[in-house]
């Protein structure tokens, strides 16, 4: 049964349930006027449950059962009111502990459901930000973060670069080496990329072998040493073609731009940082 198809059923069967206590307190509470108490503490056990584990439940259920049981032995044996359990008793001792039961697996039910949607949420929003190939966050997250880390930068007068690769010729090296080995290239750079960059840094992937960077506390004078890295590191790697592996030579373009020495406005940065990467002569 699906979870959806479990949650309709109890939350039904808590519907059904109390329906029948209602019907039974209506027909009976000329008689016994208490039962108008002994309902409302159902209520109160329900909600009680349904906001907590089966094991609260449980507990609290043979809390109130105890309770109801003392204050029948008392009327037998203390006050001497009645001289036997009747039916009613029997009805309220067995309502508490399914009142407690039906509503504690009900809430289980609905929080799983909550945390299904939550996890989906979580992947789409995988889905929707990060580069499945790199792992690194796309371009629209590098604009909303971007925006955010030139404002932080001006709002606390701390500086920041932005940092664009690209790898020269990459639609050619598609069309000789194919899919399949592009992808290893890209997963390899970035993972050099990685290496390069701090903990701190921001890596994005924006396609067509462009990859970005934003640095926060990095002066744009300080650039060029992450660039150099950056060549060194490309200059290992290897891929396969035709059953053997073979180096390939990266030549790579850089483009930067840093606030506040270049500028405070995150576009016209950013189209700074892109002018240089189409510029770019090593």
């Amino acid at each position: 049964m699906k979870n959806n198809d479990r949650i309709y059923v109890r939350l039904l069967l808590e519907f059904l349930f109390f329906i029948l206590m209602a019907l039974y307190l209506m027909f009976t509470i000329q008689w016994h006027p208490l039962n108008y108490l002994w309902f409302m503490i159902v209520v109160v056990l329900s909600l009680f449950s349904f906001m907590n584990t089966l094991l609260a439940a449980l507990v609290s259920s043979i809390i109130v059962v105890f309770g109801y049981s003392t204050y029948i032995l008392i009327q037998i044996f203390m006050l001497q009111t009645i001289a036997e359990i009747t039916f009613n008793d029997l009805v309220w001792l067995i309502s508490f502990p399914v009142a407690a039961f039906v509503a504690a697996y009900l809430g289980e039910e609905v929080q799983r459901m909550v945390n299904s949607i939550n996890q989906y949420e979580n992947k789409y929003e995988d889905l929707v930000w990060v580069d499945e190939v790199t792992g690194f966050m796309n371009r629209r997250k590098f604009q909303l973060e971007w925006q955010e880390e030139v404002q932080r930068s001006i709002r606390y007068k701390r500086n920041v670069t932005v940092l664009l690769m690209e790898i020269e010729y990459f639609d050619q090296f598609q069309k000789e080496y194919g899919y399949e080995q592009t992808n290893v290239l890209l997963k390899k750079v970035a993972e050099h990329v990685d290496e390069v960059l701090r903990s701190i840094d921001k890596k994005y992937y924006f396609a067509d072998g462009i990859f970005a960077g934003i640095l926060p506390e990095t002066e744009i004078g300080n650039i060029e040493v992450v660039m150099n890295r950056m060549e060194e590191k490309f200059d290992k790697i290897e891929v396969n073609r035709a059953n053997r592996k073979r180096k390939v030579k990266l030549n790579l373009k850089f483009g930067s731009a840093g606030c506040p020495a270049d500028g405070t406005d995150p576009d016209e940065l950013y189209d700074q940082a892109k002018q240089g990467l189409m510029q770019y002569v090593k």
